[in-house]
């Protein structure tokens, strides 16, 4: 994966250039949880850590997002 991958990510997101960083992170975070040759078709995560890797926590970058807040249907809305 290359800068300009990530740039792409970054502009094609709508997100201003200083997101870039955060595409690097979400980058490194990724690369270690997808499955290598090197290693046997085990993740960089699984080797270092024991366990198999975690994906349910995955969104998409740059995605829309929205808070839900719950509330009881008697509660006040005023």
């Amino acid at each position: 994966m290359t800068l300009k991958t990530l740039y792409d990510w970054v502009s094609s997101a709508g997100l201003p250039k200083s997101f870039r960083g955060e595409a690097v992170n979400t980058a490194a975070y990724l690369i270690n949880r997808c499955p290598s040759t090197g290693i046997n078709l085990k993740t960089p995560m699984e080797v270092w850590s024991g366990r198999p890797a975690y994906y349910s926590n995955l969104k998409v970058f740059g995605s829309l997002a929205f808070a839900h807040v719950k509330q009881d249907k008697l509660d006040a809305r005023a």
